[in-house]
């Protein structure tokens, strides 16, 4: 199974400035921590659970946390994004179904 990783395009503030990123990029340390998104769909938990695992099994993350939305339809807390940036150098976002 292939992954596309999606990054974010840079944006023009204006015609007469330059191209600004969106985001600031920063190397991950060499064994980083993930923090998952389980977007409460049927499959994700186990979806997510089982990348978690097979990324720690082959060395490539340090370790791995899921953290379950209440629903689909709503949008991750405040204080769950928080959370997220403290504790991960990385986060995926999940999908099931």
């Amino acid at each position: 199974m292939a992954l596309d990783i999606v990054l974010p395009a840079a944006r023009r503030r204006n015609e007469t400035s330059a191209i600004k990123p969106m985001h600031s990029w920063r190397r991950p340390p060499s064994h980083p921590v993930l923090g998952l998104i389980d977007n409460a769909k049927t499959g994700a938990d186990r979806m997510l659970g089982a990348i978690g695992k097979e990324l720690v099994d082959r060395k490539v993350i340090a370790s791995y946390f899921v953290i379950r939305k209440e629903s689909s339809s709503h949008s991750i807390t405040s204080e769950t994004r928080s959370e997220l940036l403290a504790r991960a150098h990385v986060i995926v976002s999940g999908v099931g179904d």
